[in-house]
């Protein structure tokens, strides 16, 4: 066992966290041999990383939140990253007969580029009906927060709407 608390310890006993250490080492390469893992609670709460932990540990959250996006890609927990990827995908396809369709598939675009989320990235550009769309959100969002390959695949996008 790990013990992970957060740092200024605002949060008490109650913010601790007592995760397996040999499930955290298959994942992640971020955590001490032994002793307390402290992180900033500046910006963590306890009930994200309790879920967090508790994917890491293979537990199937029916709900996952961005949040377990942003705790995971910090702790390098890499399957909970790709568990939280599938999700999204999974909520992009029952969303897409709604009505805000557009402004969902926007801020699942936004997501997926922030945490460099491919697959992800590629079933949102596949949802993209015409360049005029792509167009606004890469100029909305910048193109300079992307990794060279989202960049590829949304300039291969935009070329397929072109003609």
């Amino acid at each position: 066992m790990i013990r992970i608390i957060f740092e200024n310890d605002e949060i008490g006993e109650e913010g601790n966290f007592y995760p397996h250490k040999q499930i955290l080492d298959f994942h992640s390469d971020s955590f001490p041999e032994i002793g307390v893992y402290k992180i900033d609670s500046s910006d963590w709460n306890t009930s994200g990383l309790d879920k967090c932990l508790q994917i890491a540990h293979g537990v199937r959250i029916p709900k996952t939140d961005a949040i377990f996006l942003h705790y995971s890609k910090c702790l390098e927990l890499w399957n909970v990253t790709k568990y939280c990827e599938q999700k999204e995908m999974d909520k992009l396809d029952a969303f897409e007969k709604s009505e805000n369709f557009d402004g969902y598939l926007a801020s699942v675009m936004y997501i997926a580029m922030f945490n460099d989320l491919r697959r992800l990235f590629a079933k949102v550009l596949s949802k993209v009906d015409s360049k005029e769309k792509l167009k606004e959100f890469l100029e909305k969002h910048g193109l300079e927060e992307m990794s060279g390959e989202l960049m590829k695949m949304a300039a291969l996008k935009f070329f397929d709407l072109s003609t």
